[in-house]
């Protein structure tokens, strides 16, 4: 199914570019309590509604805990609720794709757990929870749609909707007296923080149920909202199932009838633009931030024997923070190793499918008898919560037999060792082998509200294992949210558990690795997970150590990095302006970009520093920032001045798969041949950046192998590995017969040889091309020739030899002097390559093949 939705999304581009860009997404909020929530299965539909069950790859929904897109009846889509009728409804009435975002919580009040802040100001207490994480989410979501929707191409959204569908718990808790004012200020307060006045809401009436005379008054409040405001519409459900819950058909029905009231502000333009919508974004964090204030984390580096905070942002390694720690080192399977992104200080590491980070060396604290007494674990992460899981851990396990069928038990930690989980709805889990009696046995604990996310919010989780105490102690966000002091057991539905209850006592150590990740994560190419800050001790840390790392959502640093990133935006903007050291000006800007969007206007003003380095440091910035910034790029390439043409160059560099092809390609191809050696270097190293979207500009970059500057040939060469076709790596053999650089970005790039050792033909010729340098008998150039990759050159010898081709005296001496020195770093030398070098000697010596 995956495959036929990016098929489908792939077909479609040409047609949208060539009807001048696809329109906003229009984005529906559904809110309210467990009515609001997904209900129904989709079997039903299948059966009966055959028209709501065929794929709409233009209708999507986001739920709650599980940030991954879904698109309607596609991959995960497991139950329906009152938006799947209404979502075909609108699909068909609008060429605009259309995702719902659902924000509803079952048995859950207006009167406190919804209560907006125009309510606090009349009835006191504090702003909703899930009020506030409704705002939080939906802000988050609109500004990351290119990282979540994978239709997203920058056609910008329209808020077009808001669903509301609550009022059973008011009802049970008599406060529907205070409904119709309470109702009046969420309409109020969600289109101001959401940035747009005229929002439509539709309201679903709740059904008669058991709710007696206090329905009446919320009926009455329905009615009173929508006679007050004509983009408020409230629809009936009171004739369908009179129960707590609707039934299947019911929710069809009821998504019809949101549809109808829906589609007139459909096919209307709700708002134009999102400057609004941003606007209140930066209102709303500004009024929901609580301010972080400096720590003293002296406490902190007693007993801390791991921490890594991933700020590399380049290469296949993350170093540790502490001194003679384990590093560790970025695997995958199948294919990447993660990415490097923009971190809750400096940089994170990013992992999909099965990417995993593995710390070699790390030791866990162990005790004379290796067992594992006391340890904390924390990490900020970010997480789309999504089907699938997280993973930091270090133990061994295998597949749990039926009859212990807890699905929160780790298989990687069942029988050595420890694992700390997390899945979707924001559950978070520990696995370890205990010393429990005469022989360990598995201990396994959950905390429910332990470490679900929206994908774009960091959240902080520390677990506190104290096999002294005999508990685990569960924090997210600073916060206790649970303590286990025994095993959690779920049996199978009609079973016995044959699980005893263990206590979390010492555990028992495994002897393999540390490791991040490792785990499939879900069905769909939009989960992942992003870690930051990771850090154990050999102690238990106490709840006011949770809190400094915490910090009121700011975090702490253990080991302090860049002091940059502490500082405010205006800090930063006053340094990068003002400050004499170009360097201290480069580092400000770097810290701007790393606040994303608010450091645009601060990076835009770098630009046009006196240094050449701030400058480039400004323009990798707003490049990192991606398609919303291609259109500015682009101009730049246009301008006359040839500095600002670079500054584009390296925008689109740091763009790279970000960037849309078609307007990309073409205008860096032209700047290939650009008269300014800068720009052609630039262009050609913003291409190689794009890998395989850049296979329209092979023949600019073969060109450019031949350029007058041997730094744009070398470039060219680079770039040219990124792209992965059969016709390439042909033509990048032929260009190394010519150019000294291609062999060592050729060798370089080895994820290409493997394809080349494939095919018996490209072998062959590559075989050959080494044995071109090899031949050149030059002191530099034939090490330089053999340097990686020998067995080539090897080869194409013992052919020039074999089809009596001249061969150079020179290369004898090349030949001898690997042979007298097989250990040197350059020359590898196993029992088949000293068989064929002095075949090859032996060959020349008879005059065979001798020039």
């Amino acid at each position: 199914m995956r495959t036929l939705i990016i098929t489908v999304i792939t077909a479609m581009l040409p047609v949208l570019a060539a009807a001048g860009g696809p329109k906003p997404v229009k984005i529906y909020v559904i809110a309210g309590q467990s009515n609001a929530e997904s209900r129904q299965s989709v079997g039903f539909l299948t059966e009966n509604f055959p028209e709501y069950a065929r794929l709409r790859d233009d209708v999507w929904l986001f739920t709650p805990a599980i940030s991954s897109p879904t698109p309607f009846m596609g991959p995960k889509y497991k139950s329906y609720g009152v938006e799947h009728a209404a979502g075909y409804m609108l699909g068909d009435a609008v060429d605009n794709d259309i995702i719902f975002i659902r924000c509803a919580v079952g048995g859950t009040m207006l009167y406190d757990r919804w209560r907006s802040p125009s309510a606090v100001k009349r009835l006191g207490g504090p702003v909703g929870d899930l009020y506030d994480t409704m705002i939080l989410r939906v802000h988050n979501q609109l500004a990351n749609l290119e990282a979540f929707y994978p239709c997203y191409r920058g056609q910008g959204f329209e808020l077009s909707g808001f669903i509301w569908f609550q009022g059973e718990n008011d009802c049970c808790a008599k406060t529907q007296g205070f409904y119709r004012d309470g109702l009046m200020d969420l309409i109020k307060d969600v289109r101001a923080e959401l940035g747009v006045a005229k929002l439509p809401f539709v309201i679903s009436k709740i059904n008669d149920g058991c709710w007696g005379p206090p329905a009446v008054d919320i009926w009455a409040a329905n009615e009173y909202a929508a006679h007050a405001d004509k983009n408020v519409v409230a629809i009936n459900t009171r004739d369908l199932r009179s129960l707590c819950h609707y039934d299947a058909q019911s929710y069809v029905t009821i998504g019809r009838r949101i549809g109808k009231a829906l589609l007139p502000f459909a096919r209307t333009r709700v708002h134009v633009g999102d400057e609004k919508v941003r606007a209140a974004a930066q209102a709303y964090f500004a009024r929901t931030a609580q301010p972080s204030s400096p720590q003293d984390m002296t406490s902190l580096k007693k007993g801390l024997v791991g921490y890594w905070k991933f700020d590399e942002g380049k290469g296949m390694t993350t170093k540790s923070a502490i001194p003679r720690g384990a590093d560790g080192r970025l695997y995958s399977r199948p294919a990447g190793g993660g990415v490097w992104v923009k971190g809750k200080f400096g940089k994170a590491v990013k992992q999909t499918g099965k990417q995993s980070i593995t710390f070699a060396d790390y030791k866990d604290p162990v005790n004379s008898e290796g067992q594992i007494e006391q340890m904390s674990i924390a990490l900020w992460a970010r997480t789309t919560g999504g089907r699938g899981e997280y993973r930091v851990g270090k133990g061994t396990g295998q597949k749990l037999d039926k009859t212990s069928s807890n699905w929160y038990w780790s298989r990687n930690a069942n029988r050595q060792g420890w694992d700390i989980r997390g899945f979707d709805g924001g559950l978070a889990s520990m696995t370890g082998m205990v010393c429990a009696g005469d022989k360990p046995q598995v201990f396994a604990a959950v905390a429910r509200d332990g470490f679900g996310g929206d994908g774009v919010q960091w959240r902080h989780q520390a677990i506190v294992y104290d096999g002294l105490k005999k508990e685990v102690r569960f924090y997210t966000d600073g916060r206790l949210v649970k303590i286990r002091r025994s095993t959690v057991t779920k049996p199978r539905k009609g079973a016995k558990t044959v699980v005893p209850s263990i206590e979390p006592t010492p555990l028992v150590a495994a002897p393999v690795p540390l490791m991040i990740g490792g785990v499939e994560l879900g069905d769909m190419d939009f989960d992942f997970h992003i870690f930051d800050e990771l850090a154990i001790w050999s102690r238990p840390l106490s709840e006011t150590e949770i809190e400094k790392l915490y910090n009121g959502g700011a975090g702490a640093e253990i080991i302090p990095g860049d002091p940059f990133s502490t500082k405010s935006l205006a800090q930063l903007r006053e340094i990068a302006k003002n400050d004499v050291d170009s360097n201290v000006r480069y580092r400000a800007v770097r810290a701007a970009a790393d606040r994303g969007q608010e450091g645009v206007a601060v990076l835009l003003e770098a630009l046009k520093d006196r240094s050449a380095g701030v400058r480039y440091g400004a323009a990798q910035g707003l490049g990192e920032m991606g398609r919303s910034m291609q259109s500015r790029a682009l101009a730049m390439l246009e301008s006359t001045d040839k500095d600002t043409q670079v500054l584009a160059t390296v925008m689109l560099k740091h763009m790279g798969y970000k960037v849309n092809p078609a307007q990309t390609v073409p205008a860096l191809v032209a700047a290939t041949s650009d008269e300014f050696f800068d720009v052609r270097m630039g262009a050609v190293d913003a291409l190689g950046a794009m890998g395989n979207w850049a296979v329209g500009a092979v023949p600019a970059l073969l060109t450019a192998t031949g350029d007058k500057e041997w730094w744009v040939r070398q470039s060219a060469c680079m770039a040219l590995t990124s792209i992965t076709t059969p016709e390439v790596r042909a033509a990048m053999i032929d260009v190394m017969t010519n150019e000294r650089h291609s062999v060592l970005w050729f060798q370089a790039a080895g994820r290409i040889l493997k394809p080349i050792e494939q095919d018996p033909a490209l072998r062959a010729k590559l075989a050959r091309a080494y044995a071109v340098w090899m031949l050149k008998g030059d002191v530099w150039t034939a090490p330089f020739a053999a340097r990686g990759k020998f067995g080539y050159a090897v080869r194409g010898l013992e052919r020039y030899a074999r089809e009596n081709l001249p061969i150079p005296p020179e290369v004898a001496k090349t030949i001898r002097r690997v042979l007298d020195d097989p250990d040197a770093p350059l020359w590898p030398v196993n029992d088949k390559t000293r068989k064929a070098l002095e075949g090859v000697l032996a060959a020349m010596k008879k005059g065979k093949g001798a020039k």
